[in-house]
């Protein structure tokens, strides 16, 4: 059975994301239930460097905290997505999408389209939904 997370980690798509996801503690929620993960392009992490600071184990609950606002515990494809005005995060909060100037969910652009897998989706995003606050 292919997921997100098996699809990502055998695949060159998002490969700063899914270094991120493979070491996070959600790796197993991803695998198994069925969600809409948003994968952010490696030009995403352009406006925070810090990303890989995320892998040290004193930020583990940042980074995990990263991936959540990553998922949306519904599986849902591109369309269906799009058609919603908020969609809630693993993390806890509901976060909005608009439709000015491009689709944006919680103000990082949506790519077009979606790749289906038997237990979810992945939509591709331009930038971030969340941007973590660790300390340097």
């Amino acid at each position: 059975m292919t997921s997100p997370y098996k699809y990502l980690t055998t695949s060159e798509d998002y490969p700063i994301f899914t270094s991120l996801m493979s070491r996070s503690g959600l790796a197993k929620h991803i695998h198994s239930a069925g969600i809409t993960l948003l994968a952010p392009v490696d030009q995403a992490f352009d406006d925070y460097p810090y990303y890989k600071e995320l892998l040290l184990p004193k930020n583990k609950e940042e980074l995990d905290n990263f991936i959540a606002y990553h998922i949306v515990n519904i599986s849902v494809d591109y369309k269906k997505f799009t058609d919603d005005d908020s969609w809630t995060v693993y993390a806890g909060p509901t976060l909005s999408l608009t439709k000015k100037g491009g689709i944006l969910f919680n103000g990082a652009q949506v790519r077009s389209g979606s790749v289906d897998t038997d237990n979810g989706f992945i939509i591709g995003m331009n930038d971030l939904v969340y941007y973590p606050k660790i300390s340097q």
